[in-house]
């Protein structure tokens, strides 16, 4: 978190990172969002995540994300800090 603090991309919309136009700093931001809400409901939730996307595949995005929403809908706020409305 103290790393994490350091960092400050140039734009934190989700569509700049899958881009790949951008630099290792905005790289590593972005990963460190991801990693750290991973743990975080790995942490709440165990395995249920997976569990839930194991037993729903095959998955698209679509439907990975649909699936997000229905166990964590506390997400969409999460997802907004991305510049996104409900899901990427």
């Amino acid at each position: 978190s103290r790393y994490l603090s350091r960092l400050e991309p140039e734009r934190r919309s989700l569509s700049a990172y899958e881009r790949r136009r951008g630099n290792l700093q905005s790289a590593l931001w972005f990963q460190a969002q991801f990693t750290l809400k991973s743990q975080e409901i790995l942490e709440r939730k165990g395995d249920g995540l997976l569990l839930a996307f194991l037993q729903a595949a095959p998955l698209d995005r679509k439907k990975g994300h649909r699936i997000l929403l229905e166990l964590f809908p506390e997400l969409r706020a999460w997802f907004a800090a991305f510049g996104l409305k409900d899901a990427p």
